[in-house]
């Protein structure tokens, strides 16, 4: 394979990961505003709803870590 062919496959790939990248944070955006379904989120992003509960789990243990952080923290300040 070339170097011009390489280069090519290669900006084909970065691409597709960005719109992959792109299609999570609005999948997860959505999730975050609890405003739609799985159902109606899935057809709008076309990740289906395994895919959509596992995204939801994530970002459940994210803010749950981002909560207890900011717990220890406090406790700490109000220690010292």
């Amino acid at each position: 394979m070339t170097r011009k062919k390489k280069r090519k496959k290669l900006r084909k790939a970065e691409y597709e990961a960005g719109i992959q990248k792109g299609v999570l944070n609005t999948a997860r955006h959505l999730l975050e505003l609890n405003l739609l379904s799985l159902e109606n989120i899935s057809r709008a992003t076309g990740l289906s709803i395994d895919e959509l509960k596992k995204l939801q789990s994530n970002n459940l243990v994210k803010e749950a870590r981002k909560t207890a952080s900011f717990f220890f923290v406090y406790i700490l300040h109000k220690l010292l």
